[in-house]
């Protein structure tokens, strides 16, 4: 939840050169907020035109920066092929469609909270691989997958994440060249 609140230590200057406080709302993301902020940015993404999408009827996430660089960590722990080389192929693609359709409809915590040790059938702690835990996520994502993706919707789950991907990607920044830039002038 967003909540505006007066900070006393914002000081403006005075006419007569001495500071004076101000009470310009600060925005502070609420720590009772369960989805991790997910409700801002939502609201954001409506303020940006994106629009939001959905796996029948669950709303899912924007696929921002942190989920995205979270799926492409979970990618390189299972052995992936880069996904330059597959992207192109609907079908190869469905795994990671599945993938992001799970990251999308979760919370941050489903996939942070696994855990880096175990406690074995002796009681002695052991440290999990980076393999050991992106299996357990797998397991996870496909249990959610067998449930909520039919064989006959894998067109479809495929068909949204590469919508899903191309929005993600049409509102990035993209520098915009200097007026005042000269290419005869770089090259002196």
């Amino acid at each position: 939840m967003i909540e505006e609140t007066e900070h006393e230590e914002n000081l403006a200057i005075a006419e007569d050169g001495l500071s004076k406080g101000i009470s310009a709302p600060v925005m502070i993301l609420d720590a009772t907020d369960d989805n991790g902020g997910e409700k801002h940015a939502v609201e954001v993404n409506q303020s940006f035109g994106i629009k939001a999408f959905h796996w029948k009827d669950t709303e899912l996430a924007p696929f921002a920066i942190d989920r995205e660089g979270d799926w492409q960590r979970h990618r390189e722990a299972m052995n992936e092929p880069p996904l330059g080389e597959i992207i192109r192929n609907a079908q190869s693609m469905l795994n990671d469609a599945l993938r992001v359709l799970w990251f999308c409809a979760h919370s941050p915590r489903e996939w942070l909270s696994i855990p880096s040790m175990i406690r074995d059938d002796e009681g002695n702690w052991t440290r999990q691989s980076t393999m050991d835990r992106a299996l357990m996520l797998e397991d996870k994502i496909r249990a959610w997958s067998r449930e909520n993706v039919a064989n006959n919707e894998q067109a479809m789950a495929v068909s949204l994440f590469y919508e899903i991907f191309q929005s993600a990607y049409s509102t990035k920044a993209v520098p915009k060249p200097s007026e005042h830039s000269s290419a005869t002038r770089a090259k002196n």
